[in-house]
Protein backbone atom coordinates (compact mmCIF):
# COMPACT_ATOMS: atom_id res chain seq x y z
CA UNK A 1 0.00 0.00 0.00
CA UNK A 2 1.07 3.37 -1.04
CA UNK A 3 0.22 6.63 1.15
CA UNK A 4 1.49 10.41 0.72
CA UNK A 5 3.64 12.17 3.10
CA UNK A 6 1.67 12.47 6.44
CA UNK A 7 2.51 15.90 6.91
CA UNK A 8 -0.62 18.48 7.08
CA UNK A 9 -0.37 19.82 3.50
CA UNK A 10 -1.20 16.63 2.59
CA UNK A 11 -4.21 15.86 4.53
CA UNK A 12 -6.75 15.76 1.67
CA UNK A 13 -4.29 13.59 -0.33
CA UNK A 14 -3.90 11.22 2.60
CA UNK A 15 -7.52 10.38 2.98
CA UNK A 16 -7.82 9.95 -1.21
CA UNK A 17 -5.24 7.52 -1.39
CA UNK A 18 -6.68 5.32 1.75
CA UNK A 19 -9.92 5.52 0.38
CA UNK A 20 -8.55 4.40 -3.29
CA UNK A 21 -6.62 1.77 -1.49
CA UNK A 22 -9.81 0.08 -0.37
CA UNK A 23 -12.51 1.02 -3.23
CA UNK A 24 -10.09 0.12 -6.25
CA UNK A 25 -11.50 3.72 -7.05
CA UNK A 26 -8.98 6.10 -7.45
CA UNK A 27 -11.15 9.24 -8.50
CA UNK A 28 -12.97 8.66 -5.12
CA UNK A 29 -12.20 11.17 -2.92
CA UNK A 30 -13.76 10.88 0.87
CA UNK A 31 -16.62 13.63 2.23
CA UNK A 32 -19.21 11.65 4.06
CA UNK A 33 -16.87 8.46 5.35
CA UNK A 34 -17.52 4.73 3.99
CA UNK A 35 -20.13 2.56 4.46
CA UNK A 36 -18.24 0.58 7.14
CA UNK A 37 -18.76 -2.85 8.33
CA UNK A 38 -22.50 -4.10 9.40
CA UNK A 39 -22.48 -4.94 12.96
CA UNK A 40 -25.34 -7.21 14.59
CA UNK A 41 -25.32 -9.49 17.51
CA UNK A 42 -23.56 -12.90 17.55
CA UNK A 43 -25.58 -15.89 16.54
CA UNK A 44 -22.12 -17.41 17.01
CA UNK A 45 -18.56 -17.51 17.26
CA UNK A 46 -17.11 -14.39 16.33
CA UNK A 47 -13.77 -15.42 17.05
CA UNK A 48 -12.83 -17.25 13.39
CA UNK A 49 -12.75 -14.19 11.30
CA UNK A 50 -12.48 -11.29 14.09
CA UNK A 51 -8.83 -10.82 13.82
CA UNK A 52 -7.70 -12.75 10.87
CA UNK A 53 -6.15 -9.46 8.99
CA UNK A 54 -4.74 -7.91 11.86
CA UNK A 55 -1.36 -7.79 9.77
CA UNK A 56 -1.31 -6.87 6.63
CA UNK A 57 1.79 -8.29 4.46
CA UNK A 58 2.54 -5.14 2.12
CA UNK A 59 5.29 -2.27 3.60
CA UNK A 60 3.11 0.99 3.78
CA UNK A 61 5.24 3.52 1.95
CA UNK A 62 5.00 7.35 1.31
CA UNK A 63 4.03 9.06 -2.01
CA UNK A 64 8.08 9.83 -2.06
CA UNK A 65 9.15 5.61 -1.99
CA UNK A 66 10.43 5.91 1.71
CA UNK A 67 8.92 3.41 4.22
CA UNK A 68 6.59 4.87 6.82
CA UNK A 69 7.77 5.14 10.57
CA UNK A 70 6.54 1.68 11.57
CA UNK A 71 5.10 3.05 14.82
CA UNK A 72 3.35 6.00 12.86
CA UNK A 73 -0.17 5.71 13.62
CA UNK A 74 -3.42 6.79 11.29
CA UNK A 75 -7.05 5.82 10.91
CA UNK A 76 -8.48 4.85 7.80
CA UNK A 77 -12.45 4.06 8.18
CA UNK A 78 -13.12 2.19 12.00
CA UNK A 79 -9.43 1.13 11.88
CA UNK A 80 -6.31 1.59 13.14
CA UNK A 81 -3.06 1.40 11.03
CA UNK A 82 0.66 1.58 11.33
CA UNK A 83 3.50 1.32 9.06
CA UNK A 84 3.23 -2.70 9.00
CA UNK A 85 -0.73 -2.86 8.47
CA UNK A 86 -4.00 -2.89 10.32
CA UNK A 87 -3.24 -2.56 14.38
CA UNK A 88 -5.61 -3.18 16.87
CA UNK A 89 -4.58 -0.79 20.09
CA UNK A 90 -4.90 -3.16 23.46
CA UNK A 91 -3.37 -1.77 26.67
CA UNK A 92 -2.97 -0.82 30.45
CA UNK A 93 -3.59 2.88 32.19
CA UNK A 94 -0.45 4.02 34.22
CA UNK A 95 -1.16 5.16 38.04
CA UNK A 96 0.40 8.46 39.10
CA UNK A 97 1.73 10.75 36.49
CA UNK A 98 -0.10 13.76 37.68
CA UNK A 99 1.11 13.62 40.99
CA UNK A 100 4.31 12.54 41.04
CA UNK A 101 7.07 14.43 38.44
CA UNK A 102 8.52 11.51 37.67
CA UNK A 103 5.90 9.08 37.55
CA UNK A 104 5.73 5.88 39.98
CA UNK A 105 7.57 3.36 38.41
CA UNK A 106 8.47 0.15 40.16
CA UNK A 107 10.29 -3.01 38.46
CA UNK A 108 10.79 -6.50 39.09
CA UNK A 109 11.67 -7.70 42.80
CA UNK A 110 10.30 -4.12 44.01
CA UNK A 111 6.86 -3.37 46.35
CA UNK A 112 4.74 -1.26 44.42
CA UNK A 113 4.17 1.32 47.57
CA UNK A 114 7.75 1.58 48.74
CA UNK A 115 9.71 2.63 45.41
CA UNK A 116 9.41 4.65 42.54
CA UNK A 117 8.32 8.15 43.62
CA UNK A 118 10.31 11.17 43.18
CA UNK A 119 13.16 9.43 40.83
CA UNK A 120 16.10 11.65 39.66
CA UNK A 121 18.04 9.42 38.84
CA UNK A 122 17.69 8.95 35.29
CA UNK A 123 19.29 5.61 34.65
CA UNK A 124 17.50 4.21 37.14
CA UNK A 125 14.16 5.99 36.08
CA UNK A 126 14.77 4.56 32.27
CA UNK A 127 15.82 1.24 33.56
CA UNK A 128 11.94 0.75 35.71
CA UNK A 129 10.08 2.55 32.43
CA UNK A 130 12.03 -0.05 30.21
CA UNK A 131 10.98 -3.12 32.25
CA UNK A 132 7.56 -2.02 32.44
CA UNK A 133 7.11 -1.23 28.75
CA UNK A 134 8.57 -4.62 27.93
CA UNK A 135 6.24 -6.46 30.70
CA UNK A 136 3.13 -4.64 28.92
CA UNK A 137 4.20 -6.38 25.66
CA UNK A 138 4.77 -9.29 27.46
CA UNK A 139 0.84 -9.18 28.55
CA UNK A 140 0.12 -9.20 24.98
CA UNK A 141 -0.17 -5.12 25.17
CA UNK A 142 0.88 -2.44 22.63
CA UNK A 143 -0.07 0.83 24.59
CA UNK A 144 -0.26 2.57 27.53
CA UNK A 145 -2.45 5.66 28.77
CA UNK A 146 -0.78 8.36 30.92
CA UNK A 147 -2.44 11.24 33.09
CA UNK A 148 -0.86 14.35 33.55
CA UNK A 149 -1.74 17.86 35.33
CA UNK A 150 -2.07 21.16 33.20
CA UNK A 151 -0.21 23.33 35.82
CA UNK A 152 2.63 21.10 36.53
CA UNK A 153 3.63 20.76 32.50
CA UNK A 154 3.58 24.65 32.16
CA UNK A 155 5.08 25.39 35.24
CA UNK A 156 7.57 22.48 34.11
CA UNK A 157 10.36 22.86 36.48
CA UNK A 158 9.76 22.21 40.09
CA UNK A 159 11.58 21.69 43.49
CA UNK A 160 9.23 18.95 45.71
CA UNK A 161 10.99 19.38 48.63
CA UNK A 162 10.40 23.12 48.58
CA UNK A 163 6.78 22.81 47.60
CA UNK A 164 4.99 19.60 48.95
CA UNK A 165 7.56 19.13 51.94
CA UNK A 166 8.46 15.62 50.77
CA UNK A 167 10.71 14.86 47.64
CA UNK A 168 14.37 16.04 46.60
CA UNK A 169 15.43 19.33 47.08
CA UNK A 170 16.33 19.90 43.55
CA UNK A 171 14.34 20.94 40.57
CA UNK A 172 12.53 18.27 38.50
CA UNK A 173 11.44 18.98 34.92
CA UNK A 174 7.93 17.19 34.45
CA UNK A 175 8.41 18.12 30.38
CA UNK A 176 11.33 15.81 30.43
CA UNK A 177 10.06 13.23 32.46
CA UNK A 178 7.09 12.61 29.69
CA UNK A 179 9.42 13.13 27.06
CA UNK A 180 11.99 10.30 28.25
CA UNK A 181 8.93 7.94 28.61
CA UNK A 182 7.97 9.03 24.85
CA UNK A 183 11.47 8.20 24.00
CA UNK A 184 11.54 4.37 25.69
CA UNK A 185 8.04 3.74 24.40
CA UNK A 186 8.88 4.16 20.83
CA UNK A 187 12.03 2.23 21.03
CA UNK A 188 10.07 -0.17 22.66
CA UNK A 189 7.23 -0.10 20.15
CA UNK A 190 4.75 0.99 22.82
CA UNK A 191 1.85 3.93 21.95
CA UNK A 192 1.54 6.22 24.81
CA UNK A 193 -1.78 8.11 24.65
CA UNK A 194 -0.94 10.84 26.89
CA UNK A 195 -3.83 12.43 28.76
CA UNK A 196 -4.46 15.81 30.55
CA UNK A 197 -6.32 14.57 33.87
CA UNK A 198 -6.89 17.85 35.66
CA UNK A 199 -5.95 21.11 35.75
CA UNK A 200 -4.00 21.47 39.24
CA UNK A 201 -2.13 18.55 40.51
CA UNK A 202 -3.18 16.15 43.14
CA UNK A 203 0.07 17.45 45.32
CA UNK A 204 -1.45 20.57 45.16
CA UNK A 205 -5.13 19.57 46.10
CA UNK A 206 -6.28 18.62 42.74
CA UNK A 207 -9.07 19.94 40.41
CA UNK A 208 -10.11 22.54 38.48
CA UNK A 209 -13.01 21.42 36.91
CA UNK A 210 -13.07 20.84 32.39
CA UNK A 211 -11.42 24.13 31.03
CA UNK A 212 -14.30 25.56 29.03
CA UNK A 213 -16.73 28.49 30.19
CA UNK A 214 -19.36 27.13 32.77
CA UNK A 215 -16.87 23.93 33.48
CA UNK A 216 -13.80 25.43 34.87
CA UNK A 217 -14.04 26.39 38.72
CA UNK A 218 -11.53 28.92 40.67
CA UNK A 219 -9.31 26.59 41.17
CA UNK A 220 -9.30 26.05 37.52
CA UNK A 221 -9.44 29.70 36.53
CA UNK A 222 -5.95 30.47 38.77
CA UNK A 223 -3.96 27.77 36.57
CA UNK A 224 -5.40 28.94 32.97
CA UNK A 225 -4.56 32.75 34.15
CA UNK A 226 -1.02 31.32 34.74
CA UNK A 227 -0.51 30.33 30.94
CA UNK A 228 -2.74 33.46 29.87
CA UNK A 229 -5.21 35.95 31.41
CA UNK A 230 -8.14 37.75 30.04
CA UNK A 231 -10.02 34.77 27.98
CA UNK A 232 -13.59 33.58 29.34
CA UNK A 233 -13.99 30.83 27.25
CA UNK A 234 -10.56 29.86 28.59
CA UNK A 235 -9.43 28.79 24.73
CA UNK A 236 -6.16 30.61 24.44
CA UNK A 237 -4.92 29.16 27.88
CA UNK A 238 -5.83 25.67 26.37
CA UNK A 239 -4.47 26.27 22.81
CA UNK A 240 -1.03 27.61 24.21
CA UNK A 241 -0.80 24.01 26.08
CA UNK A 242 -1.29 22.12 23.70
CA UNK A 243 1.03 23.74 21.39
CA UNK A 244 3.86 23.78 23.88
CA UNK A 245 2.43 19.52 23.89
CA UNK A 246 2.90 19.13 20.61
CA UNK A 247 5.73 20.44 19.70
CA UNK A 248 7.69 18.53 22.58
CA UNK A 249 5.69 15.44 21.85
CA UNK A 250 4.70 15.19 18.80
CA UNK A 251 6.76 14.26 16.99
CA UNK A 252 7.01 11.10 18.74
CA UNK A 253 5.37 8.96 15.84
CA UNK A 254 3.84 6.52 18.83
CA UNK A 255 2.25 9.19 20.90
CA UNK A 256 -1.42 9.62 20.76
CA UNK A 257 -3.27 13.04 21.98
CA UNK A 258 -6.41 13.00 24.32
CA UNK A 259 -7.82 16.25 24.47
CA UNK A 260 -8.96 15.30 27.99
CA UNK A 261 -10.50 12.57 30.93
CA UNK A 262 -13.78 12.47 31.13
CA UNK A 263 -15.37 15.32 30.12
CA UNK A 264 -18.65 15.41 31.92
CA UNK A 265 -21.58 18.09 32.35
CA UNK A 266 -25.64 17.87 32.71
CA UNK A 267 -25.37 21.83 31.31
CA UNK A 268 -26.00 21.92 27.70
CA UNK A 269 -24.02 24.70 27.23
CA UNK A 270 -21.18 22.90 28.66
CA UNK A 271 -21.16 20.28 26.14
CA UNK A 272 -21.53 23.17 23.20
CA UNK A 273 -18.57 24.72 25.23
CA UNK A 274 -16.70 21.40 25.27
CA UNK A 275 -17.47 20.69 21.93
CA UNK A 276 -16.09 23.62 20.87
CA UNK A 277 -12.82 23.14 23.03
CA UNK A 278 -12.18 20.41 21.39
CA UNK A 279 -12.48 21.17 17.42
CA UNK A 280 -9.79 24.20 18.73
CA UNK A 281 -7.72 21.82 20.22
CA UNK A 282 -7.35 19.45 17.22
CA UNK A 283 -6.44 22.49 15.09
CA UNK A 284 -3.97 23.73 17.44
CA UNK A 285 -2.19 20.35 17.78
CA UNK A 286 -2.12 19.76 13.27
CA UNK A 287 -0.39 22.99 13.63
CA UNK A 288 2.35 20.72 14.22
CA UNK A 289 1.60 16.98 14.41
CA UNK A 290 0.10 14.79 12.34
CA UNK A 291 -0.50 12.37 15.54
CA UNK A 292 -3.99 10.49 16.10
CA UNK A 293 -6.09 12.85 18.25
CA UNK A 294 -8.59 11.21 20.53
CA UNK A 295 -11.65 13.29 21.33
CA UNK A 296 -14.70 12.47 24.37
CA UNK A 297 -17.45 13.27 25.83
CA UNK A 298 -19.37 12.02 29.43
CA UNK A 299 -17.81 10.18 32.05
CA UNK A 300 -18.39 6.61 30.58
CA UNK A 301 -20.31 5.05 28.55
CA UNK A 302 -23.42 3.18 30.62
CA UNK A 303 -26.21 1.19 28.28
CA UNK A 304 -29.59 3.26 28.92
CA UNK A 305 -28.48 5.57 31.09
CA UNK A 306 -25.87 8.09 28.99
CA UNK A 307 -25.52 9.35 25.69
CA UNK A 308 -23.50 6.05 24.88
CA UNK A 309 -22.01 7.24 21.62
CA UNK A 310 -24.64 9.11 19.78
CA UNK A 311 -22.46 12.26 20.19
CA UNK A 312 -19.70 10.82 18.19
CA UNK A 313 -21.56 11.58 14.72
CA UNK A 314 -22.58 15.55 16.11
CA UNK A 315 -19.39 15.78 17.05
CA UNK A 316 -17.79 14.43 13.89
CA UNK A 317 -20.21 16.33 11.50
CA UNK A 318 -19.35 19.59 13.59
CA UNK A 319 -15.19 18.94 13.20
CA UNK A 320 -15.62 18.42 9.67
CA UNK A 321 -17.72 21.49 9.32
CA UNK A 322 -15.07 23.58 10.94
CA UNK A 323 -11.96 22.26 8.62
CA UNK A 324 -14.44 22.36 5.36
CA UNK A 325 -13.14 18.64 4.95
CA UNK A 326 -12.47 15.24 6.35
CA UNK A 327 -10.57 14.93 9.75
CA UNK A 328 -7.03 13.41 9.49
CA UNK A 329 -6.45 10.92 12.13
CA UNK A 330 -8.97 11.58 14.88
CA UNK A 331 -10.73 8.84 17.14
CA UNK A 332 -13.61 9.04 19.59
CA UNK A 333 -13.14 7.49 23.16
CA UNK A 334 -15.53 6.08 25.59
CA UNK A 335 -14.58 4.52 29.23
CA UNK A 336 -16.56 1.87 30.48
CA UNK A 337 -17.00 0.25 34.25
CA UNK A 338 -19.87 -2.16 35.90
CA UNK A 339 -20.23 -1.16 39.88
CA UNK A 340 -22.78 0.25 41.66
CA UNK A 341 -24.34 3.16 39.61
CA UNK A 342 -23.41 0.84 36.40
CA UNK A 343 -25.54 -2.03 36.76
CA UNK A 344 -27.46 -1.79 33.72
CA UNK A 345 -24.41 -3.31 31.73
CA UNK A 346 -24.95 -7.29 31.46
CA UNK A 347 -22.88 -10.04 32.62
CA UNK A 348 -22.49 -12.12 30.35
CA UNK A 349 -21.10 -12.45 26.93
CA UNK A 350 -24.42 -12.25 24.56
CA UNK A 351 -26.00 -9.98 26.34
CA UNK A 352 -22.79 -7.55 26.34
CA UNK A 353 -22.16 -7.84 22.73
CA UNK A 354 -26.13 -7.04 22.31
CA UNK A 355 -25.61 -4.18 24.42
CA UNK A 356 -22.31 -2.69 22.08
CA UNK A 357 -24.19 -3.29 18.92
CA UNK A 358 -27.53 -1.89 19.69
CA UNK A 359 -28.32 1.38 17.62
CA UNK A 360 -26.56 3.87 20.03
CA UNK A 361 -23.46 1.85 20.41
CA UNK A 362 -21.27 0.93 17.72
CA UNK A 363 -23.43 1.69 14.48
CA UNK A 364 -23.55 5.06 15.59
CA UNK A 365 -19.80 5.42 14.44
CA UNK A 366 -19.47 2.67 11.38
CA UNK A 367 -22.51 4.16 9.20
CA UNK A 368 -22.72 5.77 5.71
CA UNK A 369 -22.21 9.17 7.05
CA UNK A 370 -19.82 9.13 10.03
CA UNK A 371 -17.23 5.84 10.08
CA UNK A 372 -14.43 6.50 12.79
CA UNK A 373 -12.30 4.66 15.37
CA UNK A 374 -13.67 4.11 18.78
CA UNK A 375 -11.24 3.31 21.19
CA UNK A 376 -12.53 1.90 25.58
CA UNK A 377 -9.36 4.02 26.71
CA UNK A 378 -10.30 2.89 30.19
CA UNK A 379 -12.27 0.08 31.65
CA UNK A 380 -11.29 -1.86 34.63
CA UNK A 381 -13.04 -4.59 37.16
CA UNK A 382 -13.03 -4.06 40.89
CA UNK A 383 -11.49 -7.00 42.65
CA UNK A 384 -13.65 -6.22 45.71
CA UNK A 385 -17.63 -6.08 45.13
CA UNK A 386 -20.47 -7.65 46.19
CA UNK A 387 -21.27 -9.79 43.25
CA UNK A 388 -17.93 -10.53 42.23
CA UNK A 389 -18.67 -13.51 39.53
CA UNK A 390 -21.23 -10.76 37.76
CA UNK A 391 -18.25 -8.54 38.01
CA UNK A 392 -15.98 -11.00 37.06
CA UNK A 393 -18.45 -11.89 34.09
CA UNK A 394 -18.95 -8.28 32.53
CA UNK A 395 -15.34 -7.50 31.97
CA UNK A 396 -14.56 -11.41 30.86
CA UNK A 397 -17.41 -10.26 28.29
CA UNK A 398 -16.82 -7.07 27.55
CA UNK A 399 -12.81 -7.28 26.21
CA UNK A 400 -13.70 -10.44 24.11
CA UNK A 401 -16.94 -8.64 22.82
CA UNK A 402 -14.81 -5.71 22.16
CA UNK A 403 -11.98 -7.60 20.32
CA UNK A 404 -14.44 -9.41 17.78
CA UNK A 405 -15.61 -6.18 17.05
CA UNK A 406 -12.46 -4.74 16.73
CA UNK A 407 -12.30 -1.92 19.25
CA UNK A 408 -9.21 -1.32 21.51
CA UNK A 409 -9.62 -1.24 24.92
CA UNK A 410 -6.70 0.10 27.77
CA UNK A 411 -7.25 -1.79 30.97
CA UNK A 412 -6.85 -0.25 34.32
CA UNK A 413 -4.65 -0.17 36.09
CA UNK A 414 -1.34 -1.51 35.66
CA UNK A 415 -0.54 -1.95 39.61
CA UNK A 416 -0.76 -3.63 42.75
CA UNK A 417 -4.58 -5.23 42.87
CA UNK A 418 -3.32 -5.30 46.76
CA UNK A 419 -3.13 -1.83 46.89
CA UNK A 420 -5.45 -0.60 44.16
CA UNK A 421 -8.97 -1.85 43.65
CA UNK A 422 -8.88 -2.12 40.21
CA UNK A 423 -5.08 -3.34 40.31
CA UNK A 424 -4.01 -5.81 37.22
CA UNK A 425 -1.24 -7.58 39.15
CA UNK A 426 -0.16 -8.92 42.42
CA UNK A 427 3.68 -9.13 42.86
CA UNK A 428 6.54 -8.85 39.96
CA UNK A 429 8.76 -11.79 40.97
CA UNK A 430 12.46 -10.73 40.64
CA UNK A 431 13.54 -13.12 38.17
CA UNK A 432 10.27 -12.93 36.07
CA UNK A 433 9.99 -10.81 33.08
CA UNK A 434 6.31 -9.49 33.98
CA UNK A 435 4.10 -8.96 36.89
CA UNK A 436 2.02 -11.98 38.19
CA UNK A 437 -1.57 -11.47 36.95
CA UNK A 438 -4.35 -10.37 40.14
CA UNK A 439 -8.14 -12.03 38.86
CA UNK A 440 -8.36 -9.07 36.76
CA UNK A 441 -4.90 -9.11 34.98
CA UNK A 442 -6.14 -13.24 34.05
CA UNK A 443 -9.01 -11.92 32.41
CA UNK A 444 -7.00 -9.10 30.67
CA UNK A 445 -4.41 -12.05 29.67
CA UNK A 446 -6.97 -14.82 28.36
CA UNK A 447 -8.93 -11.79 25.70
CA UNK A 448 -5.79 -10.13 24.61
CA UNK A 449 -4.68 -12.16 21.58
Amino acid sequence: MSIPSRSSRHIVALLAVLVAACTGNPDQVPDSGSDGDAITPPDGDLADDAMTDDIMTDDVMTDDGTELDPLALYTQGHEFFNGTGKIALRGVGHMHDHDDLSGWWSGPGETWTAVGRWETDTARLTERIDANLRAIKTWGGNSLRVFMAVNWWWEDRINPHLRFGEGPDQEMSYRDYFELLAERAEREGVYVIFCPYQLRSEMDGGGGGIPVEGGVDEVGTAVLDQITTGDPTYLEPMRRFWESVSQRLGQHPGIIFEIWNEPDSTEPAVKTAWFTHQIEMYKTIRETSDNVVLLAWRMGAVPTWQEELSWVPSLHQQLRDALGQEPLNVAYDFHAYRHSWNHPWGTDYTTVMTQLTSDTWLPQTRSATVDVPVVCAETGMFLVTPDPDDEHGWWDALLRSLGELDVGYVGYYWTDGRVQETGLFEDWPVDQPAPSPSVAGQIYLDNVP
